[in-house]
């Protein structure tokens, strides 16, 4: 199985588990209820997205949001509007706007959201109430056995300074690149970069150097077969270069570098510092309002728009930050004591052993929207080493809006039985346009892996999971992703994910909340007895839902849901229905009869290459190859390995093309 890693319910409750519920003021059962003791700070924090559109004008006058996915921008008539991921303007009422999008290099405009919906590249809104409106840039994959590039950790830096002053490291991970470089290279902008720390089929490390060009570019990979890949957004811009060691005494340079107590001080946009080999344990500047972490980062530690903070991993080398209390707190947090959370900040090739978590937001849960946005963490290994107690937080934490979450490697978490309640990525607090992709989570014991939720209900829009890797491992114990309290207006998209060999006979992906379309995902030997994939109105039958809750849906398409020999496909509890779905083209096997609903059901044996070795592409004559259906080409433009889709005759079923 290739991934782009950066290395991979029960339906009755005990009564016990509903006083827990009523207790806590849990929502949607289970670990839906956990509640973050651990990562959150005293501030109470402010609003600082860009609303939901369920606001009031002021003086005739009402706001037309956007926020868009992937890479390109968006425009307005009359003007106002002009940008890439968020923005917002004012417009009288009455006005008619349209709203022009416009991809970049590499990707694909492949819809609208919110008050727009469709595929067509122009939508107009009539501005009567304020108004938000989504906009998703698909990356364009590749043909089979090209050369593809699926993210980046940096996505900006300076090609001067560092290192014989050719300024920044980037690592990119992708597919087909080639096992070793021969006469493959990468351009940015055009210009060749400058030497090669590593090259491999799935990641390649460079160095810019002065031959590439400036601005807003793109990275392409050549192979020495001469094909070349998609393109990948970058900023090549002017910036500061330091390196770290554990016990560092100079100023920074290369030849010299500086402690990481020194590199705290020194933190700040546009600045990028690499952290050599080595353990870093101690903790370093401001604490925090809980202190002990190793990094406690504030909004003037952070980074800012265009100008971000990066903490990068030294290429080939393991620089591991371990936090100071052993069983409680993070290795960074995005808050100290002024209360004010770091944004644009990138985390990425650190090995991160944390308390009860490694990275968590600067913001609290009562509060909506109230931590750092922005923030790219990309390529690091994770684990934490809390004991038996139930830390009910998340291994990484999300509390705002626009965060990226690739290639990291989430492992080797969570002792005792029965588990704990902690998650692997818990984005909570109303945290939208986060895109959770291309990670392995393994050897976990704990609930949901993936969880998005929050005690108080709010408001998630185009939250994108997608292309992760979840397995249980020989020490593992984990149910898959869960959407748990959220209101009316929620949704997002789960796709190319495979699950294999997990479930705790919960679920393999659950529902409470939200409009979630679930396409193209292959769910394995996962055990779930109420459902492998399930839908629940708990939150209305305990009476905890707010007025303004509305039961899930979902539109189910192209998953390959093979039984473990006793678990359901599709499950409906707490009177749930499966009206709330739409069921098309699904692979039904091991269980008898598909549900009666998906009325192009497949029942056939997939015909996996070797599921028990984890590799799920499909054999020659599978019945998944070209028999899936169209309607998910606005959210699936290419497969697990960044194949486009579809090949051959039509879309295949589950997470790969054959």
């Amino acid at each position: 199985m290739t991934t782009f890693k950066a290395v991979g319910r029960a339906i009755f409750f005990l009564p016990i588990i509903i006083s827990f519920f009523l207790m806590t003021a849990c929502g949607g059962g289970g670990d839906t209820g956990s509640t973050t003791t651990t990562s959150t700070n005293s501030s109470t924090g402010t609003n600082t997205g860009t609303g939901t559109g369920t606001g009031t004008g002021t003086s005739g006058t009402y706001t037309l949001s956007i926020m868009s996915s992937g890479s390109g921008t968006v425009t307005s008539a009359p003007g106002g509007i002009n940008c890439g991921n968020t923005c917002s303007a004012g417009y009288t009422s009455g006005t008619s706007v349209t709203l022009t999008a416009t991809a970049a290099a590499g990707y694909t405009f492949s819809g609208w959201s919110g008050a727009c919906t469709g595929t067509a590249s122009t939508c107009s809104v009539s501005m009567s109430v304020n108004r938000s409106v989504g906009a998703t840039f698909a990356m364009t994959g590749a043909a089979a056995g090209a050369p593809v590039i699926a993210f980046s950790d940096l996505d900006s830096g300076p090609n001067t300074g560092g290192q014989n002053n050719n300024g920044v490291f980037v690592t990119i991970w992708g597919n087909n690149f080639g096992a070793t470089r021969g006469s493959g290279f990468v351009t940015v902008g055009g210009g060749q970069v400058n030497n090669y720390p590593l090259w491999s089929n799935n990641k390649i490390i460079f160095q810019l150097g002065a031959a590439v060009a400036s601005g807003n570019v793109n990275i392409v990979v050549t192979a020495a077969n001469a094909q070349s890949s998609n393109g990948l957004p970058f900023t090549v811009r002017a910036g500061s270069i330091y390196f770290v060691t554990p016990n560092g005494t100079g100023n920074g340079d290369f030849a010299t570098p500086m402690s990481p107590t020194a590199a705290y001080a020194a933190m700040g946009p546009g600045k990028t510092f690499y952290f050599r080999a080595g353990t870093y344990s101690g903790g370093y500047g401001d604490g925090g309002v809980y202190g002990d972490r190793n990094y406690s980062l504030g909004q003037a530690k952070g980074g800012t728009a265009g100008n971000p903070l990066a903490l990068v991993g030294y290429p080939n080398e393991v620089a591991q930050f371990v936090s100071p209390l052993a069983t409680d707190r993070e290795n960074i947090s995005f808050a100290d004591n002024s209360g004010q959370p770091a944004s644009y900040v990138t985390v990425a090739n650190l090995t991160l052993v944390g308390g009860a978590a490694c990275i968590s937001d600067g913001g609290w849960y009562l509060t909506p929207k109230s931590g750092g946005t922005n923030n790219r963490i990309v390529g690091n290994i994770m684990s934490a080493r809390y004991g038996g107690s139930n830390t009910m937080t998340g291994m990484l934490l999300i509390q705002n809006d626009h965060w990226r979450v690739y290639g990291n490697e989430f492992k080797d978490t969570g002792t005792g039985a029965p588990i704990n309640n902690n998650h692997g990525i818990y984005n909570q607090a109303a945290a939208s346009d986060t895109e959770i992709a291309w990670n392995y989570f393994h050897d976990l014991r704990m609930g949901h892996v993936i969880q998005v939720h929050t005690d108080p209900y709010y408001v998630y829009t185009n939250v994108r999971i997608h292309d992760n890797v979840l397995t249980q491992g020989a020490n593992g114990d984990s149910r898959g992703i869960n959407v748990g309290n959220a209101l009316a207006g929620t949704y997002g998209s789960i796709y190319n994910n495979i699950l294999y060999n997990l479930g705790q006979n919960f679920s393999g992906i659950m529902l409470y909340s939200g409009d979630w379309k679930v396409y193209n995902n292959t769910l394995y030997n996962v055990y779930a007895t109420g459902g492998i994939i399930s839908l629940s109105n708990l939150p209305r039958q305990l009476g905890g839902a707010p007025a303004n809750w509305s039961p899930p849906t979902a539109d189910i398409r192209n998953n390959i849901i093979y039984s473990d020999g006793q678990s359901v496909y599709i499950g409906a509890e707490s009177g749930a229905s499966l009206l709330q779905t739409t069921l098309s083209n699904n692979i039904y096997y091991n269980f008898g009869a598909a549900p009666v609903q998906d009325i192009t059901a497949i029942t056939g044996n997939p015909l996996f290459v070797n599921a028990a070795a984890g590799n799920f592409h499909l054999q020659s004559g599978s019945p998944a190859i070209n028999t899936g259906n169209t309607g998910v080409g606005t959210v699936v433009s290419m497969d697990h390995d960044g194949v486009n889709r579809p090949q051959g005759g039509g879309y295949d079923v589950g997470a790969y093309e054959q």
